[in-house]
């Protein structure tokens, strides 16, 4: 049976210019993206933080814009704020911009590739990017990368313009484009050195270049100095031009940093294995993030797609030669790559989602990959190339929808649940605080739900330091919450501890209600209070 399904796969046929099936495969996308946003139980720690900033931008809380958590103002936080009179919910208004943007980005994806290869190339590596699940992912969080990938498509494809038909007008698009992407996202700020070594590397003329290049920039810098003048807002904030050079000199610190806490701990334990161990660990701290680099990236490109972009990488090196603006999609991706690696210096934390920049800039790679797929199939398998065609279609739609088509974060609805009970119960216009001990996500997603429908600016990350200023005294801690007007507490078992008077068993029904609880395995490990006879 077997047999005689892949006899009939080498027979199919795959029209050359099918412009429909390219809008059912951007269509697929958006749909995959709907049932992410569907099903995505809770709102991200980040989200939280910039659904305030768009609070206080709507209700022109100017004050409050950088006293939690962001010290900085993209544009992703000013999109919902526009957004929100029309969904009349910033949550629903935050998941939309970030949704819609996600969706965007594959149109930019398929034109840009458009330009090197065939229609049914291009609509292989739409559909690549229509199921990358970094991708998918977080085009159903409250997060500022899908506006960035939308505008950095954008801004690589108008450059490949300006490159084909040399006007200058395109050239001006891309370097808004760019400006909008940094904008959402800083290290995107790599396109631009990218885009002057590129012009520099290939241009005849490089004096004009440099000229209009400067005059470009110019008028860029004109109209932030124009955004500040109009809305009062400092350009540093939204652009975060004070950490262009700390994103460089700081991760240098912190590596000596880390090199010299190691040779301390290797002090420690003289002569023993761990000692040889972080010795030699001390002078390969640039391998150990190489490998992490190396093996995040595999993950964030998804491991069944990433033989694409392998192969792809491997044959875009005889076609350089023949098509020179392969060069920038070089520059742009090891710009990328680098970023990625500096910050893994820097902080030693990594999610997929930073690789995005690399992944949007190595789309034609994708491209050369599907190519030599189609070119493998065809040569060992005897297929025709619509066959082939088929069959690379099928590969990545059974393990795209594999990997999309499952609920996100449920395990943590319960945050939700008890946020969304608060709000019920409460049913008021008032702001709610709900504590913890000490600095939580979870506290701050309660809190978040807690107050979802308060019209008016309200920071859900706390900032009062419960733990010492109750000093593992139940009295204390009472008078403290009530003495900050809590109106709920939340005991997590994570956060209490170990050697304190047990919650649970310590509480006054005089002081508190017990409202909800979440257990595992029989194990309590969060349970919401609350608050009896707090302060007006």
């Amino acid at each position: 049976m077997l047999a005689s399904i892949f006899q009939r796969m080498k027979t199919l046929e795959f029209p050359e210019n099918n412009y429909r099936l390219a809008f059912l495969v951007i269509l697929l996308g958006v749909v995959i993206r709907l049932f992410a946003c569907e099903y995505t139980y809770i709102i991200n720690s980040d989200g939280v933080l910039y659904v305030h900033q768009a609070r206080a931008l709507y209700y022109n809380n100017i004050d409050s814009l950088y006293n939690c958590g962001v010290s900085y103002l993209s544009i992703y936080p000013q999109l919902i704020a526009f957004l929100y009179p029309l969904t009349g919910d910033f949550l629903t208004a935050a998941i939309t911009v970030s949704c819609f943007f996600g969706c965007l980005t594959l149109l930019p994806i398929y034109f840009l590739t458009r330009r090197f290869f065939s229609v049914q190339t291009s609509t292989l590596v739409t559909l690549i990017y229509a199921l990358l699940p970094v991708f998918v992912a977080r085009s159903a969080d409250v997060l500022r990368g899908p506006v960035c990938w939308f505008f950095l498509a954008m801004g690589i494809l108008t450059f490949i313009q300006y490159i084909d038909h040399r006007k200058w007008g395109f050239l001006l698009l891309s370097f808004v484009c760019f400006f909008c992407s940094t904008w959402a996202r800083i290290e995107a700020i790599v396109s631009f050195p990218s885009m002057f070594l590129y012009l520099f590397i290939v241009a005849n003329n490089k004096k004009s270049v440099f000229i209009k290049c400067c005059g470009i920039a110019a008028v860029i810098i004109v109209i932030s100095i124009f955004l500040e003048l109009v809305w009062g807002i400092s350009v540093h904030h939204f652009y975060r031009i004070d950490e262009i050079g700390t994103k460089f000199s700081e991760p240098l610190n912190r590596y000596e940093y880390l090199r010299s806490l190691l040779k301390e701990i290797s002090h420690k334990n003289r002569f023993g294995f761990l000692d040889n161990f972080i010795i030699n660990a001390r002078h390969q701290i640039h391998f150990v993030a190489l490998g992490a680099l190396i093996n995040n990236a595999c993950e964030a490109f998804f491991y069944p797609f990433i033989i694409f972009f392998i192969a792809g990488l491997f044959h875009i090196r005889k076609k350089v030669k023949e098509d020179p603006r392969l060069w920038f999609f070089l520059i742009m991706s090891v710009s990328s790559f680098c970023i990625v690696f500096v910050h893994i210096i820097h902080s030693w934390m990594i999610e997929y989602r930073y690789f995005a920049l690399a992944i949007v800039s190595t789309s034609v790679f994708a491209a050369f990959g599907i190519e030599s797929g189609k070119k493998f199939l065809s040569n060992y398998f005897k297929m025709k190339p619509g066959s082939a065609v088929v069959c690379i279609c099928l590969f990545i739609l059974v393990f795209g929808l594999g990997k999309n088509l499952k609920s996100r974060e449920e395990d943590k609805y319960i945050y939700r649940l008890m946020g969304e009970t608060i709000e019920k119960i409460e049913q008021s216009n008032q702001p709610v605080f709900v504590a913890t001990l000490l600095v939580s996500s979870v506290s701050e997603k309660v809190h978040f739900y807690a107050n979802r429908s308060y019209q008016g600016a309200i920071c859900s990350r706390q900032r009062i330091d419960f733990q010492t200023l109750a000093g593992n005294s139940y009295t204390n801690l009472v008078d403290q919450l009530k003495r900050h007007n809590v109106h709920y507490f939340l005991w997590e078992k994570r956060w209490w501890p170990e050697e304190w008077f047990d919650f649970r068993t310590s509480y006054h029904k005089k002081d508190f209600i017990q409202m909800m609880r979440f257990q595992e395995s029989g194990d309590d490990r969060i349970i919401l209070y609350k608050l009896i006879n707090t302060h007006g």
